[in-house]
Order: structure tokens, then sequence, then C-alpha cells
């Protein structure tokens, strides 16, 4: 009889660790961003996804979903994949706020990965299977100086002052977008 134990690890490129949820059977690590790490794991209740920090771990099960697979982090976001009976989809977890990712006129979303406010991901249709990319919007506060504009001065200038959420860069902001 041939037996199979799976593992979840971290390779730092010297040392490999580990990474096992208390209780596990078949625990997988899918995404890391710094110290943190996401995946999902199997126990006696079934499938739940997890957020480990190198100390402590988090269950991490989408609301009303019977399976949640979170498959990459950034910047304190998770992504993943939850099942419902109505089929797979793409979710945007933030810490607080679970979103549901539905691609239009499909049951089948699945959201893979996450770098800044981009996502990428498929979804299945009819026609078969597609990779999709989600821009996520972000609210920013603008300062205009001067506060108030006097079209009489024919002053040619102005300064605007974006200031991005924390976890944001000036390289995120797409120019196009900004009115």
């Amino acid at each position: 009889e041939f037996v199979v134990e799976e593992h979840g690890f971290l390779y730092d490129g010297t040392t490999w660790t580990t990474v096992d949820a208390p209780g596990a059977d078949r625990p997988f690590a899918y995404g890391i961003d710094g110290s943190n790490i996401v995946g999902s794991y199997l126990d006696g209740s079934g499938w739940h996804g997890y957020l480990y920090d190198g100390t402590s771990w988090t269950i991490l099960e989408y609301p009303g979903a019977y399976i949640t697979y979170p498959m990459d982090i950034d910047a304190g976001n998770i992504v993943g994949n939850y099942y419902d009976v109505s089929g797979s989809h793409g979710f945007l977890f933030d810490g607080t706020t679970w979103t549901s990712f539905d691609y239009p006129g499909t049951n089948w979303t699945g959201v893979k990965g996450i770098d800044g406010n981009k996502i990428v991901g498929y979804y299945s249709d009819s026609l078969g299977d597609h990779g999709f990319h989600y821009t996520i919007s972000v609210s920013a506060t603008v300062d205009v100086d001067p506060d108030t504009l006097n079209l009489k001065s024919k002053g040619k200038w102005i300064t605007c002052y974006i200031e991005l959420p924390e976890g944001y860069h000036v390289a995120d902001i797409d120019v196009s977008t900004v009115m």
C-alpha cells in the first residue's frame, strides 16, 4: 500500500519549513506576502482556508460557503475562490469585508492572484475557460492648490496632491482614470 502525506511548505532559498495547520490533513500553501501565508486544509469537518502569520493561524471561511480556498495575498488583501450551492466564485477579503467576484453571465469564477490593485483569474462559460484581469478602484484624497481659482488672474499652474491609501504607490495610479 502506497501512503501519500501532503504538507504545505515555505522555502527561503536554503531552508525547507513545513507549514501544516494544527489538526490538518492535506494542507496546502498557495500564496505568500512577507511573513503571511494563505492556503487551505482538510480536516474532519471539510475544507477550510487559512492565514498563517508565522505564529498564529486564522481560519478563513467565506460567509455561506462550504469550501474556501485563499490563493494569494498582497498588502493584507486576500483573494481566492469559494464554493456554494450556485457554483464557484472569486473573492477579495481585506481583513474585514468579503467581496464576491462573479464574471458576468457565468457560474464559475476563480481568482488566482493579486498584486496591488490588480486581480487575475479565470471564468468558465459554454465556450470554455477564459482568463481575466480586474483593477480594483481605489479612492484617494485629492488637494488642489490654490484652494480658489481666479480665472481672471490668467495663472498657468495649479498644484494637485494625491494621497493614496496605505499600501498603494504613485506607480499604481492609472493617469487616464484621474478626473
